[in-house]
């Protein structure tokens, strides 16, 4: 998709480096554009959590799967649903896993029993609140622009 996409090249440098967002060009000839899923932009978040070097900042804090294998291994599965396997990131195609990462029960369980944790449940509610920005047929227009994450957002617990 990247390299199909063709950005936007301008000798204006300054013109897009203005710019919060990209644009995409079109051709009279060539009217396709590409875009993503949101199941397969949950699951590469997924991914890139659960990569055993990965210790992503956010702000003052720092998201870490090692928040989540201390739940799984300090608390009971009835608890929180999850399994070591959904922390495995070799299938990186398992939706379900994620929706288990998210839950509001796992990001209160982590919150709750967890120090030095609100990074970790931030980035798993951003991956809630993209899900359910897209996926949640229950939600209103304005709710579910919403619960688009903004950079200005607090996504805190």
């Amino acid at each position: 998709m990247r390299l199909n996409s063709p950005l936007a090249i301008s000798s204006d440098e300054n013109h897009l480096n203005n710019w919060e967002w990209y644009q995409m060009g079109f051709s009279d000839s060539d009217l396709t554009s590409y875009v993503q899923d949101t199941v397969h932009i949950i699951t590469k978040l997924r991914t890139k959590f659960l990569k055993s070097d990965s210790i992503l900042p956010l702000g003052n804090y720092v998201a870490t799967v090692a928040h989540l294998e201390i739940l799984v291994k300090n608390c009971t599965k009835d608890q929180h649903m999850l399994t070591i396997t959904d922390l495995k990131a070799e299938n990186k195609m398992n939706y379900a896993a994620a929706e288990i990462m998210y839950s509001p029960e796992v990001r209160k369980m982590i919150a709750d029993n967890i120090d030095n944790s609100p990074g970790t449940t931030a980035y798993l509610k951003l991956m809630y609140l993209i899900s359910a920005a897209f996926l949640d047929k229950t939600l209103s227009i304005v709710e579910r622009i919403y619960r688009v994450p903004h950079p200005s957002l607090d996504i805190g617990n």
